[in-house]
């Protein structure tokens, strides 16, 4: 077959040869035809009978045409068809050959490749695009282009052929769908011929790849440029290759300025001289992690921290730098170190004690890290003694007053609470402690604490005097009130006896004119002993001012049991006294007043004790008298 298409396309040549190539000869053989043929007709014509002009014209041309019409068919017309049919039968095979080249190349090609009609039905696809979309290629010939676009609708799809039609072609990035589901960024070369009808013919390069590393080089670009670090990527001579925003703006530079400068010149001279050995380690290691500091474009100092790794690229070592600004946190530490420092002195001068307890894993022992000067005064303890000791083991006495219970609630939830004074004691210190216990952000319990004991000792002493008679010790008017306020409420739910004993010293004031005050004093005391001494410890004596006492007898049999104490204690007072080397000799008045027969409240009782003492008194002294309704009259 390719013999004879070969044998034919040579005498097409050939009769392009004889006829284009030789137009002198035939020249000559049209001529010496036309000269033969008109030569013919003369001797013709001399034969035939004589005709008009016309006629004998007619006849010329008549017999010329048909003389000469076969040497122009022969060697002019019919080399000429022959010529023109052969060339076009080597057109249609060299057309058919370009085609099945076209073909062979498209079936061999790696890109995908699809024929489509005018409305977008495939009419064609290679082998790549079959394997490209997942699917077969009888499956696609029966699908239109809309089926797998994913990122064109329909009547866009439809707008784009329309471009492509009036353009004559396009190329475009778009989504195709595979028969999978899994979408595929594609690189589409469109072209139109209008041949057969009108066909779009594409080829179409998955350039899914390419679309997501370009993705995650902008993204990595994006971070680059947005984190607050900075981002060196330098040679291992120090000059930069690549620098993020945040390198060039934080120290001030432009980044053509900053391009242009070494990592010495960026250096601080003080970080300088530790460049080669930094260098020589990062090569040997391959990563290191220091701090370092640069030098702004305004003359300030910037402290770095810098996470340096060794990697390849293109082909050579460069140095990938993370450098982080670290001004604030060496501020911060600076500040810290500062607090920390006058912390320290605060906890070493505060008036209050502190002690701080490390915790074991269970929450239950606690065991002594830190103690102030405070604490140590108070505990009367050195604080080298004590440190990692347990805490019962030197305070024995917190676990029988609770505390121990307080630092292991407080462990476990978190929650300061304060601890009340108390009073604590062990073999070697007593006194009241005010706590306050706290749990401290690294886990330990803190307590801080005051000594309390002169304040509660004052407070008692306070107490004291303000229920009792600072001279003599005994109950004073106020505390004497509240007692027989409960003996009235007592006797009255007992249905029971109660007296009252109101007496008055006779011949004291000579002792106090004659004595002095200070003998006086002493009388009084050693009357309230004698008092005392006459009653039983249920009773109270009571010193109501001057020389006046009071006695209550919250619980009697009968009324003569008051008189008996009565008796009693006159008869003891008028004893005499031997003070400051001076015999003195007194007496009293003594009224005695019984509930319920002689009142039923304080008032009217000390009244009418008062009314039966100065009857007794003005009956000569060291007298006793027992109240009687008509002694209102005397």
């Amino acid at each position: 077959m390719k013999m004879h298409e070969r044998q034919k396309t040579n005498d097409a040549i050939s009769a392009e040869s004889f006829v284009s190539k030789q137009p002198v000869r035939i020249f000559v053989t049209i001529a010496l035809t036309v000269f033969i043929a008109e030569a013919f007709l003369m001797m013709l014509l001399h034969y035939l009978p004589q005709q008009t002009f016309w006629m004998n014209a007619f006849l010329d041309a008549t017999l010329l045409v048909a003389l000469i019409s076969p040497v122009f068919y022969f060697f002019l017309f019919k080399p000429l068809v022959t010529h023109n049919r052969e060339r076009l039968e080597i057109e249609e095979t060299l057309r058919q050959n370009e085609e099945e080249q076209f073909k062979i190349m498209i079936r061999a090609s790696l890109d995908g490749f699809w024929i489509t009609d005018l409305r977008g039905r495939f009419q064609e696809v290679n082998d790549a695009y079959c394997v490209l979309m997942g699917y077969s290629r009888e499956e696609l010939l029966k699908m239109n282009v809309t089926g797998i676009e994913a990122m064109e609708t329909p009547k866009a799809t439809a707008r784009h052929i329309s471009r492509v039609l009036d353009t004559g072609g396009d190329r475009f990035e778009t989504r195709q769908r595979r028969k999978d589901g899994r979408i595929l960024d594609m690189e589409i070369s469109a072209n139109y011929s209008p041949l057969h009808g009108g066909r779009i013919y594409c080829f179409s390069h998955d350039i899914t790849d390419r679309k997501r590393t370009e993705d995650e080089l902008k993204l990595s670009a994006q971070i680059l440029s947005n984190v607050s670090d900075t981002v060196f990527l330098l040679d291992l001579d120090g000059h930069f290759i690549y620098l993020n925003e945040a390198a060039w703006k934080s120290r001030g530079y432009t980044q053509d300025e900053m391009m242009a400068m070494n990592l010495h010149e960026l250096n601080t001279p003080e970080q300088n001289t530790q460049y080669a050995q930094r260098m020589k380690a990062l090569t040997e290691i391959g990563q290191g992690f220091f701090e370092s500091a640069h030098r702004c474009k305004n003359g300030t100092t910037m402290p770095v921290e810098v996470s340096a790794r060794v990697i390849e690229s293109g082909g050579r070592k460069v140095l990938l730098s993370v450098i982080r600004d670290i001004t604030e946190r060496k501020r911060t530490q600076e500040l810290l170190s500062e607090n920390e420092s006058r912390l320290k002195d605060l906890f070493e001068n505060l008036s209050s004690g502190v002690a701080v307890y490390h915790v074991s894993p269970d929450g239950q022992d606690f065991f002594i890290s830190d103690f102030n000067r405070a604490a140590e005064h108070i505990d009367q303890v050195q604080r080298e003694d004590l440190i990692g000791k347990n805490v019962v083991t030197v305070f024995p006495g917190i676990t029988t007053i609770g505390l121990l219970d307080v630092f292991r609630r407080v462990w476990t939830s978190g929650v300061a609470e304060h601890f009340p004074v108390s009073f604590y004691q062990d073999d070697r210190i007593t006194g009241w402690r005010e706590n306050y216990v706290y749990k401290l952000p690294n886990g330990e319990i803190a307590a801080i604490y005051n000594d309390l004991t002169k304040e509660k000792q004052a407070e008692e002493q306070l107490q004291h005097l303000a229920h009792y008679d600072a001279l003599t010790g005994l109950p004073n008017r106020t505390l004497f009130s509240d007692r027989l306020q409960q003996a009235l409420a007592t006797a009255k739910r007992s249905d029971a006896h109660m007296a009252l004993l109101l007496l008055d010293l006779d011949k004291f004031k000579p002792v106090n004119d004659t004595l002095g005050h200070a003998v006086g004093d002493l009388l009084l005391i050693e009357v309230g002993k004698r008092l005392q001494a006459c009653v039983r410890e249920s009773d109270t004596v009571s010193r109501l001012g001057g020389d006046e006492f009071v006695v209550l007898l919250p619980t009697l049999e009968a009324e003569p049991d008051a008189m008996r104490v009565a008796e009693k204690i006159r008869n003891a007072l008028s004893q005499p006294f031997v003070l400051a080397d001076h015999h003195i000799g007194i007496s009293a008045s003594i009224g005695v007043a019984v509930y319920p027969q002689h009142g039923s409240d304080e008032r009217t009782l000390t009244k009418n004790a008062d009314t039966a003492m100065y009857v007794a008194k003005n009956a000569g002294n060291n007298n006793a008298r027992l109240f009687q309704p008509d002694l209102l009259g005397w």
